[in-house]
C-alpha cells in the first residue's frame, strides 16, 4: 500500500511500458491503472539502453502528470553492467517524481540490502523528502526457495511480485 496525495492506494492495476518512447509515457499518464512501471529492463531494446533510455525516462519524470498513479520504474537486473547507472541517474535526476523501484529477477537478499543502502545515499545526494519503496520480482525458483529472507531484507519492501 502507498500513501499517494493523503489517500491509501492498494495497486490492483499495473501498467508496465517501456521507458524509452515519450508515447508510452503520455499513454500511461491517461490510462486508468493504478500503478504505471516504466522498464528499462526486458522492455528496452539494447540500443536503448544506458543512458539514452535513461534520459527520456528522467525527462518524462518530471514533465508528465502521473496524477494519483503510483509511479515506478524497473532497472535492469542487479548484475547487469546497467543496474548501478540506471539508479544513480534517474534517482538523483527526478527526485520526488516517483515512488519505487521495481527490483527484477531478484536471487539473495544481500542484493535487496545493498540496494536500499544505495538508495538511501543517491536520496540524500539528491535532496529527496520521501523514501523510495522496493518491490521485488521474483522470477527464479531460487528466488522462491529464499522468499522469507528477500521479503525481510529491508523496510523499503512494499510487495513481491510473482
Amino acid at each position: 500500500m502507498y500513501l499517494i496525495n493523503n489517500r491509501s492506494v492498494i495497486p490492483r492495476t499495473q501498467l508496465v511500458f517501456p521507458a524509452f518512447n515519450v508515447k508510452y509515457f503520455e499513454s500511461a499518464a491517461r490510462s486508468a491503472a493504478d500503478q504505471i512501471i516504466a522498464d528499462l529492463e526486458d522492455a528496452c531494446p539494447t540500443e536503448w539502453k544506458g543512458e539514452r533510455s535513461r534520459a527520456v525516462l528522467v525527462e518524462q519524470l518530471k514533465q508528465q502528470s502521473f496524477a494519483n498513479k503510483i509511479v515506478s520504474f524497473r532497472p535492469n537486473e542487479y548484475h547487469s553492467e546497467y543496474f548501478f547507472g540506471d539508479l544513480e541517474t534517474i534517482v538523483t535526476g527526478a527526485p520526488n517524481t516517483f515512488h519505487s523501484i521495481v527490483l527484477p529477477k531478484v536471487q539473495s537478499a544481500a542484493e535487496i540490502l545493498e540496494t536500499a543502502e544505495y538508495l538511501t545515499v543517491l536520496e540524500r545526494r539528491a535532496g529527496w523528502t520521501m523514501r523510495l519503496r522496493i518491490e521485488c520480482l521474483i522470477e527464479t525458483p531460487r528466488a522462491l526457495l529464499a522468499i522469507e529472507q528477500l521479503a525481510q531484507a529491508s523496510q523499503r519492501i512494499t510487495g513481491l511480485i510473482f
